[in-house]
């Protein structure tokens, strides 16, 4: 089974955290929330959760940081597998089921995605970020949006008191302590980029675009990065 954790403070992203979590053909999973805001209202989110199995919400004030959130979140978890998913971005059917077979059919200890699709609202460009890292162990990282690691990661590694590149360094420390990062195909998975400063991420559009390629203009960036795993 696997626990996934999603931080936000971020009210309007409601729907889009409760509908990730339930488009999920993977059904051996838990949801933990953490609201990491003083202003959102926890009685929403509890009320709407009700509607889900296994789902958590918890809220911590916003000057508790990224990372010690995500740390709250890892530490409430039940399960032995633990992926993050963002708020905003979108995760269809198959991403759990994608993440379970890596860490089934490999010895990693970290699973992502260091490929991936990004889609640009403003000019609705689909892209594909970081072309030719699928399917590989990495010496690198994976993108923060796509991390799921074993349990036993964290019971050796946290996540740095810092609200910006805590995933990076999570991941570094990992890799130093001899832990296994694996890459996974580049599908099931979009980042979605709004304006620059809607994101904790410090990489401009400019950056990401230099290392991408273009898939089209589209209004619809869901149904091209949909696969169904061939087994």
């Amino acid at each position: 089974m696997i626990s996934v954790i999603t931080i936000t403070n971020r009210p309007e992203f409601l729907d889009n955290v409760f509908e990730n979590y339930e488009r999920q053909v993977f059904k051996k999973k838990e949801l933990i929330i953490v609201l990491n805001s003083d202003s959102m209202n926890i009685e929403e989110w509890k009320k709407r959760a009700e509607n889900y199995l296994k789902v958590s919400v918890f809220q911590l004030p916003e000057q508790v940081s990224l990372g010690a959130c995500t740390n709250f979140a890892a530490k409430k978890t039940k399960h032995n597998y633990i992926a993050k998913m963002d708020d905003d971005d979108y995760y269809a059917p198959y991403y759990l089921t994608d993440t379970m077979d890596a860490f089934n059919k490999t010895d990693a200890d970290i699973v992502g995605k260091a490929t991936t699709f990004c889609y640009f609202e403003s000019s609705k460009a689909l892209v594909i970020r970081d072309p030719g890292k699928e399917n590989k162990f990495v010496k690198g990282v994976v993108k923060g949006a796509t991390l799921a690691f074993k349990k036993k990661v964290f019971n050796t590694v946290k996540f740095p008191n810092i609200s910006t590149r805590e995933d990076t360094l999570f991941m570094r420390k990992a890799r130093k302590k001899g832990f296994k990062i694996y890459s996974t195909h580049k599908y099931n998975h979009t980042y979605c980029r709004r304006d620059f400063k809607d994101h904790a991420s410090l990489v401009t559009d400019e950056k990401i675009l230099k290392k991408s390629k273009l898939v089209s203009y589209t209004d619809d960036f869901k149904t091209p990065v949909q696969k169904v795993p061939n087994n």
